[in-house]
């Protein structure tokens, strides 16, 4: 299962809201580095740490990132895409 089957409709709304993005076109061209990567991240730990600071996700390098979001799905590919 991917990371995307996991969200609820309030954080996908959350999600495209912060992205600037329609959630479809996120859907199909994927989480883009920055903005949208850090506010994913920023929702999935908001699920155990509602005081989550979505500072902390814009300031990871992309190996930080993909090392948190590897807590979610075995495959980082599955981040964005619907098995």
């Amino acid at each position: 299962m991917s990371i995307i089957e996991t969200l609820t409709m309030a954080e996908i709304d959350e999600i495209a809201a912060l992205s600037g993005r329609d959630f479809s076109e996120i859907m199909d061209s994927g989480i883009k580095p920055g903005r949208e990567m850090a506010s994913l991240a920023w929702v999935l730990e908001k699920r155990t740490n509602p005081g989550a600071s979505i500072d902390k996700f814009r300031s990871m390098n992309m190996v930080e990132m993909a090392e948190f979001l590897k807590g979610f799905t075995s495959d980082p590919k599955e981040t964005t895409t619907l098995s």
